[in-house]
């Protein structure tokens, strides 16, 4: 792994670092093998049904304990966020060209104005299989994190940017078990290949900073809340009692 120094110093200059750390490496690995073995394995032709399992395997004890690993932790310190505390649930992201996938991909767009936290928030990034320019992966846009919010409009997935080509974006090339680092203001949009055949699964998690000067103006907000869907049991069967 490369040095704290430069890890923040690439990490300033271009919005994001791609990490990759021994331990959480093999943590990574595990995850796909859970995946594969206890979720990919039920899969069948009813894509809400996938895409509810995939949903789940972000539920996992395992992802939990992932999250929450010291090695992560010490590397989102060392990138600069000094106090970390979490900011929304894992997200997944599955990109495929199946009927679950359905070859969708979220354009360019910004995860800041989605949390309305932390001036210095940021995103983890991880696939459990590798990822770059001949696979799905992820495409974002070196510098214009320093750019603070652009030009977008707020959809229910997300802060879609009105720019949607950006000079100089990169997909970058990530091995199965390496991190991409990424601040909440770098646009960055799904990398959905047409060629490739495979399936991409990724996982994402948001991190404050409860030193952040500018977050106690906003009374330590976040734009994430918990919805419930109360009428959920009337279109499924009931428990019955034993």
């Amino acid at each position: 792994m490369a040095s704290q120094s430069s890890l923040a110093a690439t990490y300033a200059r271009d919005g994001y670092c791609v990490v990759s750390e021994p331990t959480l490496a093999r943590a990574i690995q595990a995850l796909r093998h859970t995946f594969e073995g206890r979720f990919l394995s039920r899969f069948n032709d009813d894509a809400a049904h996938n895409r509810n399992l995939i949903k789940r395997f972000g539920d996992t004890l395992d992802v939990t304990r992932f999250m929450s690993s010291p090695h992560l932790e010490a590397i989102v310190r060392d990138i600069g966020v000094q106090e970390p505390v979490f900011c929304g649930p894992v997200v997944t992201h599955y990109t495929s060209h199946d009927l679950t996938g359905q070859s969708y991909g979220l354009p360019f767009h910004q995860d800041w104005p989605s949390m309305g936290s932390s001036d210095n928030g940021l995103i983890i990034w991880f696939n459990l299989t590798d990822s770059g320019p001949a696979t799905h992966g992820i495409e974002v846009a070196p510098g214009f994190h320093r750019n603070g919010i652009l030009d977008g409009e707020n959809h229910p997935n997300g802060y879609i940017l009105k720019q949607q080509s950006f000079p100089g974006s990169v997909v970058p090339a990530v091995a199965a078990g390496g991190m991409v680092f990424m601040s909440a203001l770098l646009p960055h949009q799904t990398y959905v290949n047409p060629a490739f055949t495979g399936w991409k699964l990724s996982l994402s998690r948001r991190f404050d900073d409860l030193r952040c000067p500018a977050w106690p103006t906003r009374r330590f907000a976040n734009a994430y809340g918990t919805v419930v869907n109360r009428e959920l049991f009337t279109s499924n069967s009931p428990p019955m009692h034993a």
